[in-house]
């Protein structure tokens, strides 16, 4: 899994919302499409807005970048994106801005299959979240 930091808001114009890399099974394709339709309203934003709703979609991703396999990724994404809890959350700074997130009426299948959208995807990490989660965490975001 990669993440990776361009510098500015021009490296975000390249955010696409279509798998990257090798992967483009039948599941990530899937979960492509179920992320247009259910997830991208609230979670696809490349800039500081106060009328957001919830917390950019690369920003959740970072967030879950410890697991090192896509299983893992994908099982606790799934998890979460069906029911949401404070104690599974991995932002709290985003349940403090946002709230808790509803639970998704998707599948589990479909759950699984953004979770390997989201795993198979490349986003950017803009230098606004980089210094933002630097002030929050006190760690680099990025791994650079």
């Amino acid at each position: 899994m990669r993440l990776t930091r361009t510098p500015g808001f021009a490296g975000l114009l390249s955010l696409g919302l279509a798998p990257a890399g090798a992967d483009t099974s039948d599941a990530v394709a899937e979960g492509a499409a179920i992320f247009k339709r259910v997830c991208v309203a609230c979670h696809y934003a490349t800039e500081l807005d106060p009328l957001v709703a919830a917390p950019p979609i690369f920003a959740v991703k970072h967030h879950y970048a410890d697991f090192s396999d896509r299983e893992g990724f994908v099982a606790a994404i799934a998890a979460y994106v069906r029911a949401p809890s404070e104690a599974a959350s991995r932002m709290p700074e985003a349940l403090r801005r946002f709230g808790l997130m509803p639970a998704q009426e998707i599948t589990e299948a479909e759950a699984r299959a953004v979770a390997a959208y989201l795993y198979a995807t490349d986003f950017t990490l803009p230098d606004w979240y980089v210094t933002l989660y630097q002030e929050e965490y006190g760690a680099k975001a990025g791994g650079d």
